[in-house]
């Protein structure tokens, strides 16, 4: 009688462990898109949170924020400036110390465990690639908007690479930044900064 023929695949043990440790890594990557807010992706985000409040919990650098305005089971939502942008020049592009790091000082300081209300913009998708959700951030006890501070102090530039209901105002704040040179003004000269930073924020140079 001929014998069975050999197996050549894993064993069904090891075909268990292989399953359980993709189901694991699987899970991982889903807490951490759901974290970022990627999995949040729905129709109904200018209604979840165009005019909603809660409170700033930590600040991720010069242009990004936490707070807790929770959708679903979700306890805080990772907010990104919409148009303002960390600056970079041609010497320090990528940099997140000294005159870059002070957007994000004036934030901890401004904004942490502050009330505020997002406004979000008619003329953009509410998220970004990863997930943030693009907003206009108001401190509910003063009514200034954390975009304009930004801009108006020198520690951020306006995003003039996009259209957007803020778009003149925030250049005409940078422009005013320039010229009182504000903050990183101080220091950084407009033609220092990167080429298609030139280009597209032609229009805040004095």
């Amino acid at each position: 009688m001929k014998g069975d023929a050999p197996s050549f695949g894993p064993s069904p043990g090891r075909r268990r462990r292989v399953a359980t440790v993709l189901v694991v890594v699987a899970l991982a990557i889903l807490s951490s898109l759901d974290h970022a807010g990627v999995l949040w992706h729905h129709q109904n985000d200018r209604d979840d949170f165009h005019g909603a409040q809660g409170t700033v919990t930590q600040v991720l650098g010069g242009d990004t924020i936490e707070a807790s305005i929770p959708p679903g089971s979700r306890s805080v939502t990772r907010i990104r400036l919409w148009g303002v942008e960390r600056p970079e020049t041609v010497h320090t592009a990528g940099e997140a110390g000294g005159d870059l790091g002070r957007a994000a000082e004036f934030l901890q300081q401004r904004a942490i465990g502050k009330r505020v209300r997002l406004e979000l913009d008619p003329m953009r998708a509410p998220r970004d690639k990863s997930g943030r959700l693009w907003a206009y951030v108001y401190l509910v006890e003063s009514g200034e908007m954390l975009n304009e501070l930004l801009i108006r102090g020198g520690m951020a530039c306006a995003n003039g690479r996009f259209q957007h209901i803020h778009r003149e105002r925030f250049a005409r704040l940078q422009k005013e930044a320039i010229r009182r040179k504000a903050g990183l003004w101080a220091g950084i000269k407009p033609e220092e900064l990167q080429a298609w930073r030139r280009r597209v924020d032609a229009a805040a140079v004095p």
